[in-house]
């Protein structure tokens, strides 16, 4: 049983793992940047999904459309987090620290 629920959690973590690099491919799609400032992306979004309620691949695909309405590098990650955090808000949410 225990191999079981262990074989679970990893498949969950690969198919989380390749969810996430299917999205932030888009990201390097839509994003002008070096090397270095991709993999300061994805950390930055990596980062994120440890504070806010979405996923990073939900984050990604956040990002994906910055990078699609020409946000400059130096803006993405704030940008995206911003826009993540709107998203956790809805219409019951008005008023509410972080709405």
């Amino acid at each position: 049983m225990h191999a079981t629920a262990l074989g679970g959690l990893g498949t969950a973590a690969i198919k989380q793992g390749i969810a996430f690099e299917s999205a932030f491919a888009g990201v390097k799609k839509t994003v002008d940047a070096t090397d270095k400032e991709l993999a300061e992306f994805e950390q930055g979004i990596r980062d994120m999904a440890k504070s806010m309620p979405q996923s990073a691949t939900a984050i990604a695909s956040v990002a994906e459309a910055a990078g699609q309405l020409g946000i400059k590098n130096e803006s993405l990650l704030q940008f995206t987090k911003n826009n993540g955090n709107a998203r956790r808000c809805d219409k019951h949410d008005v008023g509410r620290s972080g709405c």
